[in-house]
């Protein structure tokens, strides 16, 4: 796990990309690194985790050089198919074999990569720069055509140190924010710097236009049913090889536990498969009742895990808003993200490695209001778009609101998220709705849901892996029908008439049920049954007490007002802060501390 910059063209000036690099530093603290040979420059930052003595970067094989941020899981496998064809290799690390097998294969190479990942690599006798990113969108990757120079690294922080790279606000990314808690698509906050989209590459060359091509997506084809034990066997058996895979490292290995389903289902498969060790981590707030503690201490005292809990006050919680901003270089998505970055920082003090649940909900149906809701409008022979329909039940700050807080100049604009989400839609509009509503938590809301655990993990200088997200998992696990991962509970179907989905939701169906049969054995049955309550950060309470004045203070301020983004009518208004929900409030706060962060 590392942190990757550069750009093209030969600007001589070495202080420039030891600035990229060193913004990058907490990603890579074990090692610095830089190439250049007149046509690119890369800079480089370690965090060691595989062959920690010789996996050193960049690296370099034939006219080929390669930058690389990730794991690649399958990295033996393939060493092994290339070494068949004569490659011969220096090293023991998966940066080696992802190098060899570029050269052998090209851009085709990224359908035999099983792993997470953003790479660059440079071919000298072409003079053509290729970069990449994973299937799932697990590590970030940025990049912008400034000038005379393609720029790119692994945070836009990095992009910002070149001198021909402009730092402007993005205002079109405010509404995609609001309404989905991140910019959905390639836009940033950024104006003209561009997330390259989970799945990609893009190939630069001097004269042309880079392009990103799309090199993987999920199918949208007719799905078989090959019936309840089969998949039952089958989901079992591909989660244990896909944790197996993901405790392999040089370094120590523990697991995130928050006595939620299904990071407890990681821990059980990480102790049944662990001989030595394994450490498990938990954080909540001092006084908060919504505290999983006593569900996590549960699962730990299951498998004798050496456990340990962080429990915060609510200052340390606001204290490091900007903060972890600045890791971010952008608002933060879920309250949820310090806590995670708080934890990160205490875990580093014992393992480098930590397993998280992510991603499990989009695969197996957790959301069970949100895709319970294509049962109601099927059932109610609804007339709207069910594009539209959907969306709209996503939204996290409602239209009514939305006109209030941002300007109309800021609103209904088309931009990258609007593109993108349509163009989602045209792949899928032939699913059933069900399923289509999968589609979409899986091609779009998770990217945003990985982001906020690279963030807050790297600051840490911690690697973060998903099992739930493994690439030849997640196929698997979207080939099999939606009536095997939220199921009707008996009578559950006919009961449901007249309900809305919130009221079917956990009483009357079960949603991830084919991850609960196929791992009931993992966890007690407390938290099997469990109904999802997320990620407790009590921001309800936070924004009714105490940190109402906190929050005022801020959104008051001259400089917010001068910005002209949000009304200051509104902001300084008493009644605002007692009907605008705390989410809502939570999220303009962050905005004003970005803006203040990067561009006064």
């Amino acid at each position: 796990m590392c942190g990757i910059t550069g750009y093209t063209g030969s600007l001589k000036d070495r202080n420039v990309i030891k600035a990229m690099t060193t913004a990058l530093a907490h990603r890579g603290p074990d090692a610095e690194d830089f190439f250049s040979d007149g046509g690119i420059t890369f800079g480089f930052r370690r965090l060691a985790i595989i062959d920690l003595s010789t996996g050193g970067q960049p690296m370099s094989f034939g006219a080929y050089t390669i930058v690389f941020n990730g794991e690649i899981y399958n990295y033996r496998e393939l060493r092994e198919e290339l070494s068949l064809r004569g490659d011969t290799f220096k090293t023991t690390s998966d940066t080696e074999v992802l190098l060899h097998a570029f050269a052998a294969y090209g851009p085709q190479c990224l359908n035999k990569l099983d792993g997470m990942f953003a790479f660059a690599v440079w071919n000298a006798q072409a003079k053509e720069l290729f970069i990449a990113r994973d299937q799932l969108g697990i590590k970030p990757l940025y990049y912008t055509h400034s000038g005379d120079s393609f720029v790119f690294g692994s945070e836009i922080k990095a992009l910002l140190k070149h001198p021909s790279v402009r730092r402007e606000p993005n205002y079109g990314a405010l509404e995609s924010y609001f309404r989905y808690r991140y910019v959905v698509g390639e836009e940033t906050f950024f104006s003209g710097i561009k997330s390259l989209s989970p799945g990609h590459y893009l190939t630069v060359k001097e004269g042309s236009e880079p392009q990103s091509v799309e090199y993987w997506s999920l199918s949208t084809k007719e799905k078989k049913d090959e019936g309840e034990a089969y998949y039952v066997r089958e989901v079992r058996a591909r989660l244990e090889k896909t944790v197996e895979r993901m405790m392999h490292a040089d370094v120590p290995v523990g697991s995130y536990l928050s006595g939620g389903l299904d990071s407890s289902i990681v821990v059980g498969l990480m102790a049944s498969l662990k001989k030595t060790e394994l450490h498990t981590f938990t954080v909540g707030f001092k006084g908060d009742e919504q505290n999983e503690f006593a569900e996590a201490r549960a699962v730990s005292e299951m498998w004798g895990t050496t456990h340990h809990e962080l429990a915060l006050e609510p200052r340390e919680y606001f204290d490091g808003l900007e903060t972890l901003i600045g890791y971010k270089d952008a608002p933060l998505s879920v309250p949820n993200e310090l806590p995670l970055w708080r934890m990160s920082q205490a875990l580093r003090n014992y393992v480098a490695v930590v397993l998280s649940g992510e991603g499990a909900d989009e695969l197996f149906g957790g959301y069970g209001r949100i895709f319970r809701a294509a049962h109601i409008y099927d059932r109610d022979h609804l007339e709207e778009p069910f594009g539209e329909y959907l969306l709209r039940l996503y939204s996290y700050t409602p239209d009514e609101w939305l006109s209030r807080i941002l300007p109309k100049d800021m609103r209904g604009r088309e931009s990258s998220a609007t593109r993108h989400i349509a163009d989602i839609f045209s792949r899928i509009q032939h699913m059933p709705h069900e399923e289509q509503a999968l589609y979409f938590f899986q091609r779009v809301h998770l990217s945003g849901l990985l982001h906020r655990l690279d963030t807050p993990t790297m600051a840490a200088s911690v690697e973060g892996r998903v099992p739930y997200v493994d690439k030849e998992l997640i196929e698997f696990v979207h080939s099999i029908p939606f009536s095997h991962k939220v199921r009707w509970q008996e009578g559950g179907e006919k009961a449901a008439l007249g309900l809305s989905a919130a009221e079917i939701s956990e009483k009357l169906d079960t949603p991830k049920y084919l991850l609960r049969k196929a791992c009931a054995d993992l966890v007690p049955k407390d938290v099997l049954s469990r109904k999802k309550v997320g990620f407790p950060v009590p921001l309800e309470a936070w924004f009714r007490g105490p940190f109402r004045e906190h929050a005022r203070r801020i959104l008051t301020d001259t400089r917010t007002c001068d910005r002209n983004i949000f009304p200051t009518e509104l902001l300084r208004a008493d009644d605002f802060y007692e009907s605008a929900a705390p989410l809502t409030i939570w999220m303009m706060v962050n905005v004003e501390l970005f803006m203040r962060q990067y561009f006064d």
